[in-house]
């Protein structure tokens, strides 16, 4: 999830509703892991990783939470299966170099050509 995404009740915003509700309807809930930015208490039931981010080190937030899921997801087997990104096509485009093997989707909740590594057709 992008880094600015609260994955918790209270400061919830649209990708973490979408995820969320996506969740709730999925015949999958048990194989669900969702990753993003640490928070104290995330929703109740759902399997979520919060991951502390090193700014400077990985050159930004963003980036620093994509660098901490390709560490855990080179050490980890079960976390090889598909693999979602929600409106960071820079981050998507970094991902699909590394995890060329895996099943990888973008799902873009605004207008794609407002976004850094969107903007123009060649990047879509």
């Amino acid at each position: 999830m992008p880094y600015k995404e609260i994955f918790s009740e209270k400061k919830a915003s649209s990708v973490s509703l979408t995820i969320k509700n996506s969740w709730e309807f999925s015949e999958f809930k048990s194989s669900i892991k969702v990753f993003g930015q640490f928070t104290e208490v995330p929703f109740a039931d759902i399997n979520f990783v919060g991951l502390k981010i090193k700014r400077f080190l990985h050159f930004g937030n963003n980036r620093s939470i994509l660098m901490n899921y390709l560490n855990l997801h080179k050490k980890d087997t079960r976390l090889r299966k598909i693999i979602e990104f929600h409106n960071r096509p820079y981050l998507f485009n970094i991902a699909i170099r590394q995890l060329c093997n895996f099943p990888i989707s973008i799902h873009f909740h605004n207008d794609p050509t407002e976004m850094r590594g969107s903007k123009t057709i060649s990047e879509r």
